[in-house]
């Protein structure tokens, strides 16, 4: 019920903490959600001059139903409201076009020649304010409201809650919104409200569960595509996991290395571990203290922090002992 000087959208609005209503009539989004007339037939319905409309025909015992057919009328789909029937529903007995105002309706009376020539009964309502007055009361279109509150993120207009759906545009209505879309999105205020809707979208709950579902789909649909699958190293002739489609042939990079130089496809130049060993002792001169096998690992991260030597640099004792026999060698050698 209302409270006392409250208007019905003052009351809606204090209710569900000022969320009166989102989109509007224009873009197909009034007060819309689903009927159940009196023959039990689920309807939806896309406003609420359709929904006083759909009780006024349930309370002189009219027989309906939403949007069943779509015409093609001098190359125009043209998707009526109301189809009212027999009792029976096999006789289409007459289609009626529901809009706001005359001003909106008027682009349809040129289909009244039309349906004449083909025999069906063909009405246009707008302002339907006397009917809403005899055959509505507050509290219904309170409680119609209501339910649009709240369950608003189901009316998403996908698919059959579409009013496009099972038609087309013209060619020369795509070029309209085309041209229509570009010239709204080049505003810079529209951008700024376009790009924090979706910045806050991305950082909801909602889309939180979206991307969990997407990115397992993405994964279930990979390893459906591309399994894991068991091969030998043509090197070391070790067993090892890769990707069915992946090129992989070994088990490892050191083994993949072994393998080229073994068939010729890569080859040292010069003496390899000469060439390493140089380049270890080159990055040790830079440092400024003396080094032993326990502080090895702290002075190569200095030199790395310090940026003297690549972060991919790595010195430990197991490669010291292969390049140089012993740490005190490599020390000599720093001389």
């Amino acid at each position: 019920m209302l409270e006392a000087g409250m208007s019905m959208r003052e009351n809606n609005c204090k209710k569900h903490k000022g969320k009166i209503k989102r989109g509007g009539y224009k873009n197909g989004r009034g007060y819309c959600g689903w009927y159940v007339n009196r023959d039990g037939k689920r309807i939806f319905l896309r406003s609420k001059k359709e929904y006083i409309y759909a009780i006024f025909l349930d309370k002189i015992n009219q027989h309906f139903l939403m949007e069943k057919i779509i015409f093609v009328i001098d190359g125009i789909n043209y998707k009526p409201d109301f189809f009212i029937y027999d009792e029976d529903y096999k006789k289409l007995l007459k289609i009626v076009e529901v809009k706001p105002s005359r001003k909106e309706a008027e682009p349809y009376f040129q289909f009244r020649e039309y349906f004449k020539a083909i025999g069906i009964e063909y009405e246009i309502e707008w302002g339907i304010d006397k009917i809403k007055r005899r055959w509505t009361t507050n509290e219904e279109l309170q409680k119609w409201d209501e339910q649009y509150l709240e369950n608003y993120p189901q009316y998403n207009m996908s698919g059959e809650l579409n009013p496009m759906y099972g038609m087309k545009h013209r060619e020369e209505t795509k070029k309209k919104i085309g041209k229509q879309t570009k010239k709204y999105m080049k505003d810079k205020d529209v951008k700024k409200k376009h790009s924090a809707s979706l910045k806050a979208f991305w950082s909801s709950e909602e889309a939180k569960e979206i991307k969990e579902k997407y990115a397992a789909l993405r994964t279930a649909e990979a390893e459906k595509n591309n399994p894991i699958v068991i091969c030998k190293c043509i090197f070391c002739k070790k067993k090892f996991e890769k990707k069915l489609h992946e090129e992989k042939q070994t088990c490892s990079a050191s083994c993949s290395q072994k393998h080229n130089w073994k068939i010729g496809k890569m080859e040292y130049h010069g003496d390899a571990q000469k060439t390493y060993k140089t380049r270890i002792v080159k990055y040790l001169r830079l440092a400024s203290e003396t080094i032993t096998v326990d502080n090895l690992e702290k002075v190569v991260k200095k030199l790395k922090d310090k940026g003297l030597v690549p972060k991919h640099f790595s010195l430990n004792r197991n490669v010291i002992e292969k390049y140089f026999g012993n740490i005190e060698s490599m020390t000599k050698c720093l001389l």
